[in-house]
């Protein structure tokens, strides 16, 4: 077996004098050294200090690490699974108005383009960017259904075929009113009078027997301040025009309207309000016997062949103009894929959301076409758009908390009625139960007389 052999530093004594006066040396021990630190404990040596058999050098247990009392000390994840929970809980809530804001935000885009479009160096007829959009839409409404294989595809369920032609007919009629007015009308001043359509609509639905739903004193609230919000925005004035000629916007830019003229441009602009009202309030009647789909091919179909025929056999149309750039294309396809987008969307979410409700977030619109504006063409809002602005977006955020409250308020009453039911049945069973134990003890008392 092999021993370290002891060097001359072990064998040597240390010596010191002692207090007599002969040199005397002894052993003295070591003066005390600073504690060794857990690092050389945990790493013992062969030479100072050997292991004992049958035992294994104990070493030190590790500090907690910083990152580890910070991450004790940091959020629950369980709190932001909550959050995350209720804000889903919220948006299913008010998903068809969601679905609606974002089918005008869409719905903000094709206009975008087709501005594009009409005021370029190539100007395009407003019936040959309906009909490119609507042919566009078609085709996609075709396409899905065949590649989803939607049932009832393309005429949907016969119950409601008369409804779907209603709704097709109802939107053609509405498209046609805002272009026919655009030819004696501003632009604003024209699509300041489709926003009649939802106070309409909410009207409507609450008289019609098959759909009688409520229409409160909220809602009209929300719906008047939010035209008020669309007249700020396009300026008072713009909309009720005088009895002298004024400016009107026509195919060849701005030429003299007499008052006649402007009359009958804002009767047929009421004609495509009720047009509107009509397919809104057809797509609440036909619910979800239909797929939304099938109402927008309804729709588009309608008005890409009342296109057609106008631009074949009405001469002052001018007939259609071939794109000549690859800008001129893209934007024609990009207001067809919107138009699709912007049309399923508003189908789903009026399916979803009350009339009433989800007709005043078509407002929202003009808060898109303000940015398109500035982002665009480089214009800022005026005072007056600012204050159109904060008054859509106030209605239709009062809108949105309103409906919150009355769903809570329904619910804590359906729970308040439930938990009356559950107490009155349990004391009529009770009641039940005494009755039972008096006949029992009257029956035992007979029968020990």
């Amino acid at each position: 077996m092999f021993h370290p052999r002891p060097t001359h530093a072990d064998q040597a004594p240390l010596l010191s004098p002692t207090d007599h006066g002969s040199p005397t040396y002894s052993r003295t021990p070591s003066p005390p050294s600073d504690p060794p630190t857990p690092g050389l404990l945990s790493v013992p040596s062969p030479f100072l200090n050997p292991p004992k058999l049958g035992r294994y050098p104990s070493s030190p247990s590790p500090a907690p690490s910083p990152e580890l009392r910070l991450e004790s000390t940091s959020p629950s994840p369980t709190l932001l699974r909550t959050l995350l929970i209720r804000l889903r809980a919220r948006m299913h809530t008010n998903r068809g108005l969601l679905l609606i804001l974002l089918a005008q935000l869409f719905a903000s885009l094709m206009s975008l383009t087709a501005r594009l479009l009409s005021t370029g160096p190539q100007r395009f007829h407003a019936l040959q960017i309906l009909f490119i959009r609507q042919t566009i839409t078609a085709a996609g409404c075709y396409l899905w259904m065949y590649l989803r294989s939607t049932p009832s595809a393309p005429f949907g369920p016969p119950e409601v075929r008369w409804l779907l032609i209603a709704r097709g007919l109802g939107g053609f009629w509405g498209v046609f009113g805002l272009y026919y007015s655009l030819t004696y009308l501003d632009l604003a001043d024209a699509t300041v009078i489709t926003f009649l359509a939802p106070i309409v609509t909410g009207w409507v639905c609450s008289v019609i027997p098959g759909l009688k739903e409520p229409w409160t004193k909220d809602e009209a609230i929300a719906g008047v301040v939010s035209l008020v919000g669309v007249v700020a925005i396009v300026r008072p004035g713009a909309v009720f025009g005088g009895a002298s000629p004024v400016e009107g916007a026509g195919q060849g830019g701005g030429h003299q309207v007499t008052p006649e003229q402007r009359l009958v441009a804002v009767l047929v602009a009421l004609v495509g309000v009720l047009g509107a009202s009509t397919a809104y309030t057809t797509i609440r009647l036909i619910g979800k016997r239909a797929h939304p789909l099938i109402s927008v091919n309804y729709f588009s179909t309608w008005c890409a062949i009342v296109s057609l025929f106008s631009l074949l056999f009405i001469p002052s149309v001018g007939g259609f103009i071939l794109p000549q750039t690859r800008k001129q294309w893209l934007l024609l396809g990009g207001i067809g894929l919107s138009g699709f987008i912007m049309q399923f969307c508003l189908t789903k979410g009026l399916q979803l959301e009350k009339a009433g409700r989800g007709t005043n977030m078509v407002y929202s619109q003009m808060i898109f076409a303000l940015i398109w504006e500035r982002l665009v063409w480089g214009t800022s809002p005026g005072f007056w758009s600012m204050v159109g602005s904060a008054l859509i977006l106030g209605s239709a955020v009062w809108v949105g908390v309103r409906k919150q409250k009355e769903t809570t308020v329904i619910s804590r009453e359906d729970e308040e009625s439930q938990r009356e039911g559950l107490l009155a049945e349990e004391q009529q069973q009770q009641q039940e139960r005494y009755r039972d134990e008096e006949e029992n003890e009257e029956i035992l008392e007979q029968g020990r007389r």
